[in-house]
């Protein structure tokens, strides 16, 4: 389904497999011992879980390159600018993963350019994001 709006559960299980973690969701053990895997990876905390909580596309963005090391790079603020047409709405905060995931390939903006980072992400979204990284 990937149209289907992308979960937290649903990013946990990629992101948890691209390390061969298989996850198949068939009984709640399964889903508590993913958790605690991405509590070790620090994709998530205990506090912030919640399995069907839409992602956003700024999220699935900052949980992928966290997940790949750039969260300490992409935290710099002031040193980042990208060229996607609503860049203007994008906070500084935000501004580094913007333009490392415009730099890296993994969001080009689509048809309208835009990064759009408050919309909810599809589950092919994140598959593609993830096979930009990887490639």
């Amino acid at each position: 389904k990937p149209g289907d709006t992308l979960t937290q559960l649903d990013m946990i299980a990629l992101l948890a497999s691209v390390e061969g973690y298989i996850y198949d969701g068939a009984t709640q053990k399964e889903t508590d011992e993913l958790y605690e895997h991405a509590y070790a990876l620090g994709l998530v905390t205990p506090e912030t879980r919640d399995e069907d909580r839409a992602v956003t596309r700024g999220e699935l963005v900052k949980l992928i390159l966290d997940a790949a090391g750039f969260g300490r790079i992409a935290a710099l603020e002031g040193i980042f600018r990208c060229d996607f047409a609503d860049a203007n709405d994008i906070g500084s905060a935000d501004m580094g993963y913007a333009a490392l995931a415009q730099g890296l390939g993994l969001v080009n903006g689509g048809s309208g350019g835009v990064y759009a980072p408050a919309r909810q992400a599809t589950r092919a979204e994140a598959v593609a994001m993830l096979y930009q990284y990887m490639k």
